[in-house]
């Protein structure tokens, strides 16, 4: 037995430190795109010329042309008469580009139907074609609301007797337009728990309109502060901008300061 396993053979197992190299990975084969597409669709469906849509192809190309047609088709019923309309309006390019860099939805939105409808509006009403003009440039958002949303922004305004010709009735129709309903109406009752009557408010928001976009918190320390350092009630609050301006205490008594010099 012993010689047995004296003589048998031993079972070498081969070792190595070389660790086994990773399987590589399958490359994803590359997007084959047939550009005589794309030069198709810029010709037929975008009526380029051969060699601008030839130009066009070094830049983009389609997979296809479904989804083309519906860009096509957003370009062609909305975007460019939004372009052609407020471009229309506005003094400049200038403006137009600053229009859409406020509110670039709005060119998405259906200008065709709001924009005439509130623009007859406003000048019935007696707002000057400057303002009208400002109210596009400066708050584009108010100026695509629904025409029913924005015929009550302009009702309320008239409603506060802020006159029409007045620079602060576009931003009144613009803060009118912002401000929710039940956000508004909880403001002015926190104002006549201050001890304001309707008047002084209306009276207020008509000089600086930015009052009611304003926290109930924030005007309520404003109100009680200036009550407190300078004995000022509603009457005069209501003349000066002070409450919607201030925001701290060193905001307060710099408010203070320029105050003294009116």
């Amino acid at each position: 037995m012993l010689r047995l396993l004296r003589h048998k053979p031993y079972l070498h197992l081969p070792y190595t430190t070389a660790t086994a190299s990773p399987t590589p990975r399958r490359q994803s084969q590359p997007l084959v795109i047939d550009p005589t597409l794309t030069l198709y669709f810029l010709q037929k469906s975008c009526k380029l010329s051969l060699a601008s849509a030839a130009a066009a192809v070094q830049k983009i190309n389609l997979k296809s042309i479904k989804n083309a047609h519906s860009v096509l088709s957003l370009l062609q019923n909305r975007l460019l008469p939004n372009l052609h309309l407020l471009r229309s309006l506005l003094p400049s390019e200038d403006d137009l580009l600053a229009v859409v860099r406020r509110y670039p939805s709005i060119i998405l939105s259906d200008l065709q139907k709001f924009v005439p409808v509130q623009t007859k509006l406003l000048l019935n009403v007696g707002l000057p074609l400057d303002n009208i003009l400002k109210l596009i440039t400066l708050h584009p958002r108010c100026s695509a609301k629904f025409p029913n949303e924005f015929h009550s922004c302009v009702a309320a305004a008239k409603e506060m007797d802020i006159n029409p010709s007045h620079s602060t009735f576009v931003l009144a129709c613009k803060v009118i337009s912002k401000v929710p309903k039940p956000m508004w109406k909880s403001r002015i009752q926190n104002l006549e728990r201050l001890g304001w009557s309707r008047d002084h408010v209306y009276r207020a928001f008509a000089r600086h309109p930015y009052l009611m976009s304003s926290s109930e918190e924030k005007v309520k320390v404003a109100v009680e502060f200036f009550g407190e350092k300078l004995c000022w009630g509603p009457e005069r609050l209501s003349e000066l901008p002070v409450i919607s301006l201030a925001v701290s205490r060193k905001e307060f008594l710099r408010d203070i300061v320029w105050l003294s010099f009116l």
